[in-house]
């Protein structure tokens, strides 16, 4: 080694200083991204060296640069595909934490599922938390107290509607703490668990729900307390916001509408599969295009469905 090169700084990796997920998180943002793009101002706060950061995310083979693009190589699309699943699995335990406690009345350790969750993500959700100290400032902190947030969620959870559902209290106030559970977790994704009314012991009673699927829908099992929870939650948010006065009474059948003549269509296929019919196609799309064709198949199919639904 010459005299110079014992005095030459060692090179360092600026990525080294970064948390393996911190690592994933920056790939996967500048994958497939435009070399001429902003970096946005929450990432640059969390990566200050991020312009050596994506140079040595180049050496280290992971992206690379092509027509002006962020491109990730198969090592890249690999550490991508990782980082999204291990974000949908941790994102996954904090709706059902979240959930379970609020379903549980600890709407404060609901809270904190939340915050614990945002606190260990890369970018947190930003959101105006006031814990009793009078700032605005977004925070994810464990807290001690039921935040204000969470006390409007349970505000909001007394003025839902269930008036129509003939149930007991007990269903309903579970109802209720359910709405603050996807709340607390700040996704509109969450549907009420298909055991729900099984670990309750009560099924949903609304007569007026019964009609309306008795009069529209054709398939074989609906979801009745899915599409009775999503409606009251709808109106909800709408009287609330000012889209609409009253609630005209008419529940959300989505594609259990079956006036529509592909919701028909496909109540129909799941009505037919259910029953054996030999040759039955695996999915909708295959059966659909037998009957706009109406082929021998199809007319197989219904000839053989007949007589299945006849012996019953």
């Amino acid at each position: 080694m010459g005299l110079f090169g014992f005095f030459k700084k060692p090179t360092t990796n600026s990525l080294d200083t970064l948390s393996e997920q911190k690592k994933m998180f920056l790939v996967n943002y500048l994958g497939d991204r435009s070399v001429t793009w902003h970096i946005d101002k929450p990432v640059k706060e969390q990566y200050p060296d991020v312009e050596q950061n994506i140079e040595d995310l180049q050496k280290a083979g992971l992206i690379m640069k092509e027509k002006g693009v962020y491109v990730l190589t198969e090592s890249g699309q690999e550490m991508r595909k990782a980082f999204r699943a291990q974000e949908r699995a941790r994102r996954k335990e904090m709706h059902q934490s979240a959930v379970d406690f609020a379903l549980s009345g600890d709407y404060l350790s609901a809270y904190n599922a939340r915050a614990k969750y945002e606190k260990e993500s890369v970018i947190p959700h930003g959101i105006i938390v006031n814990l009793g100290g009078g700032s605005n400032t977004p925070t994810w902190e464990v807290a001690s107290e039921i935040p204000s947030n969470i006390d409007n969620y349970i505000g909001n959870s007394c003025k839902l509607d269930f008036s129509d559902c003939e149930n007991s209290e007990r269903f309903k106030e579970a109802l209720r703490r359910f709405y603050i559970g996807i709340e607390a977790t700040g996704s509109n994704r969450i549907d009420i668990p298909d055991d729900f009314e099984e670990k309750l012991g009560e099924k949903l009673n609304c007569p007026a729900l019964d009609a309306q699927l008795a009069e529209k829908c054709q398939f074989p099992d609906p979801p009745k307390l899915k599409i009775y929870f999503r409606t009251k939650v709808r109106v909800f948010n709408y009287i609330s916001t000012k889209l609409i006065k009253k609630w005209d009474g008419k529940f959300d059948l989505g594609v259990y509408d079956c006036t529509s003549p592909l919701h028909a269509t496909m109540a129909q296929y799941e009505r037919m599969k259910t029953v054996g019919i030999e040759g039955f196609p695996k999915t909708f799309k295959t059966f659909e295009k037998h009957k706009k064709e109406d082929s021998e198949k199809y007319k197989l199919w219904m000839a053989e469905y007949s007589k299945t639904d006849l012996s019953k």
